[in-house]
C-alpha cells in the first residue's frame, strides 16, 4: 500500500506542512477525519503558540497533547489534557467521533491501550513501514535463540520506534549492523537487536508489552529506551486508566497506588491531582520490576537515555532517570541525552518543531550508542559470555552462569 507516492519534504513556508509525517500516521493509524483536519488542528496551536510567545514548553506540552490523541482517538477525554495545559483557546480542538483504530493499531483492554498491527507493509511519503508477525517494527526471528547469537531487546517509544523514518533509517538498524559486524570480526558473536518499540507507550506499557510478546524471545541484553518525557508519564496515563478500572493490577503500580490510597471510583480530575505527587514513585516501581525480571531471567538491563529534538531534558533530568535506575538494580545507564547538542535542530527533526529525529539524527544516535557499548562493562562482558556458550545454547546453564558471574563481580567490588 502506497500512501504517498513521492517524498514530501518540510516545506517551512507552508504552515500546514510543517507535521505532515505525524499527521500522516495518525490519520492511517486511526482513520481520523481528512488529512487537513488533523493537519490544520496542531499546526493551528503551534502558530496560536508561537503569536503568543510561548516557549518550548509550550511546544512540549502540545506533543503531550498529540499523543493523548493518538492514544485516546475516539474517547470523550481525548482532549482532556490539553485544555488543561495553558494552550489559548484557540489552540484546542474539539473531541473527534468514535474512530476504528485499523488499519494500522490495534486497541488492547490493558495497560499498554494499544499495539501495532501485525503484517503492515505500507510506504508514507516514500518511507517503508513495514512490521512482523507479532506487530515489531522489525523483521521476523526464530523463538529459539541461535548459537553464538548475543539476542538484545529494545523496549521502547516513538524514537526507538523510528517514527517519521525507513525501517532501515532508524537507529536500530544501524546499531545491529554495525555492532555484529565488530563483534564477528572480533570473532566475537553474532548480534540481533528485537525491536519491541511502540510508539506512543510509557515506561510501564513498554515492559507490559516485551512481556506479554517478547519474554519468550530469551534476550540476553534488555535495552530499555527512556526520554526526559518519561518523567510523570505513567501518572498521566494513569489518570485515564483507572477510570476504566485499568492499572490497578499491574505489578509495577500496585504498591505504589497502595500507599497512596489510590483506589477505583474517582473522576479523572482526581486521579490527576492524587498520582501527581507519585509519579517518582511510578517511575521507580516500573524500573523495578523490569531489573527483578530480567535478572530473574539470567540477563542483564541497561537503561537507554536519549533526546529529542529540540526539547529539554538536560543534565539535571537526566540524572532523575539514571538514579532511579541505579537504585531500581539495572546493571547499567547509557546516557546519550546529549547526542543532538551539537546540531541544528532544523537539519535532524522530521519536520519543523517536531522531536523526532530524521535519518540523519537516527545515525548519530546510533553512532553515539555505538561508541558507548564499545566502552560499557557490562556490554562486553555479555558479548564475552554468549561467545563462550555451548552450541546447544542451553538458557538454564546459560542464566545460572550470569547469576555467578553476577555475585562473583560485586563480591570483587565490594572488597576493593
Amino acid at each position: 500500500m502506497v500512501l504517498f507516492a513521492s517524498d514530501m519534504p518540510c516545506d517551512y513556508d507552508r504552515p500546514a506542512s510543517r507535521l505532515w509525517w505525524p499527521a500522516a500516521l495518525v490519520l492511517f493509524a486511526f482513520g481520523v477525519g481528512s488529512w487537513g483536519g488533523v493537519s490544520a488542528t496542531v499546526e493551528r496551536g503551534r502558530d496560536d503558540l508561537r503569536r503568543a510567545g510561548r516557549s518550548a514548553r509550550d511546544l512540549d506540552r502540545l506533543d503531550r497533547g498529540y499523543y493523548t490523541m493518538l492514544a485516546e482517538a475516539g474517547s470523550p477525554d481525548g482532549y482532556g489534557w490539553l485544555e488543561r495545559s495553558e494552550t489559548p483557546p484557540s489552540a484546542v480542538a474539539t473531541a473527534p467521533p468514535a474512530v476504528d483504530p485499523e488499519p494500522f493499531c490495534l486497541r488492547v483492554d490493558d495497560v499498554r491501550e494499544y499495539v501495532l498491527k501485525p503484517r503492515i507493509d505500507v510506504v508514507i511519503a516514500g518511507r517503508r513501514w513495514s512490521t512482523n508477525a507479532l506487530g515489531m517494527r522489525d523483521r521476523d526471528y526464530a523463538l529459539a535463540k541461535p548459537s553464538r547469537t548475543l539476542r538484545v531487546a529494545l523496549l521502547g517509544d516513538s524514537i526507538a520506534n523510528g517514527w517519521g523514518v525507513d525501517d532501515a533509517g532508524r537507529f536500530e538498524s544501524r546499531l545491529e549492523t554495525a555492532a555484529g559486524m565488530k563483534s564477528r570480526a572480533a570473532g566475537g558473536p553474532r548480534v540481533e537487536i528485537l525491536n519491541f518499540a511502540v510508539h506512543g507507550h510509557g515506561p510501564a506499557a513498554r515492559w507490559e508489552h516485551f512481556r506479554r510478546i517478547g519474554a519468550g524471545f530469551d534476550p540476553d541484553v534488555v535495552l530499555f529506551e527512556s526520554t526526559t518525557a518519561d518523567i510523570g508519564w505513567d501518572a498521566m496515563r494513569l489518570r485515564v486508566l483507572l477510570t476504566r478500572g485499568v492499572g490497578f493490577d499491574v505489578d509495577c503500580f500496585r504498591d505504589v497506588l497502595t500507599r497512596g490510597g489510590i483506589s477505583s471510583g474517582f473522576d479523572a480530575g482526581t486521579y490527576e491531582r492524587l498520582l501527581k505527587p507519585l509519579s517518582g514513585g511510578l517511575l521507580d516501581g516500573v524500573y523495578r520490576e523490569v531489573a527483578g525480571r530480567v535478572h530473574a531471567r539470567g540477563a542483564v538491563c541497561i537503561l537507554l537515555i536519549l533526546p529529542r529534538v529540540g526539547r529539554g531534558g538536560g543534565e539535571t533530568a537526566r540524572s532523575v532517570l539514571r538514579e532511579s535506575a541505579l537504585r531500581a538494580g539495572f546493571d547499567e545507564v547509557a546516557d546519550v541525552g546529549d547526542a543532538f547538542d551539537d546540531l541544528d535542530p532544523a537539519t535532524i527533526a522530521i519536520c519543523r518543531d517536531d522531536y523526532h529525529p530524521n535519518e540523519r539524527g537516527h545515525a548519530r544516535l546510533a553512532d553515539r550508542i555505538e561508541a558507548y557499548l564499545d566502552h560499557s562493562p557490562v556490554w562486553l562482558g555479555a558479548l564475552a559470555r554468549v561467545g563462550r556458550e555451548p552450541t546447544d545454547g542451553n538458557k538454564d546453564r546459560r542464566g545460572a552462569r550470569l547469576r555467578t558471574n553476577a555475585r562473583a563481580d560485586s563480591c570483587a567490588e565490594a572488597s576493593r
